[in-house]
């Protein structure tokens, strides 16, 4: 196990750990720096539609949605645990407040039946500064389960975007096949 930096010592070697869907390094740098990298994958999600209505096709981003997040979290955990058991549990327990910048993007298809999200990666860099005297173990599971409380809002959020998207297509796609009245045809509404 590697315990933090003592003060004035050189920075120790990155401990870094590989699973089959993800990568995880942590490199304590200084007494009060620290740097943590995080990779995974998600493979691609097919959603069924069960008709062809809207329910339907909320219901079908959910469940892709709730996938995503699964997996996420089983690859952030897997991650995180091995790189914890790695580290060292000496020291104090961080109090970590940290703030991330992301760009995430899906692509999908609307089969009408099927609604098919491409496989993604996620990658991210973590500064970590002020942490001294943290217990590098702690440092990372605390960051890690910050990390996962952000992706899945982000994750929402792109699904959010995802139904927005195959809603707006769909319209377009129904106005199209829809008949155009000509001028001189009566046009009407039912209430």
């Amino acid at each position: 196990m590697r315990n933090s930096i003592p003060i004035g010592s050189d920075a120790a070697s990155p401990i870094s750990v590989q699973t089959a869907n993800g990568r995880a390094e942590f490199n304590r740098t200084a007494p009060t720096a620290a740097e943590l990298v995080l990779e995974y994958k998600v493979s691609g999600i097919d959603a069924d539609i069960e008709n062809a209505s809207d329910v339907a096709l909320r219901q079908a981003v959910a469940d892709a949605c709730r996938q995503e997040i699964e997996q996420m979290r089983a690859a952030l955990r897997a991650l995180g645990d091995g790189l914890c058991e790695q580290l060292s549990e000496e020291g104090s327990d961080p109090d970590i407040d940290q703030t991330t910048n992301y760009d995430d993007s899906r692509m999908w298809t609307d089969r009408r039946t099927e609604l098919a999200i491409d496989p993604s990666e996620y990658h991210s860099k973590t500064r970590l500064d002020g942490y001294e005297g943290a217990a590098d173990a702690r440092l990372v599971r605390k960051t890690v389960e910050i990390t996962i409380l952000d992706r899945e809002q982000q994750i929402r959020q792109l699904y959010d975007n995802i139904l927005a998207g195959v809603a707006s297509k769909r319209a377009v796609a129904n106005q199209q096949r829809a008949p155009v009245a000509s001028p001189m045809e009566p046009s009407s509404v039912t209430a």
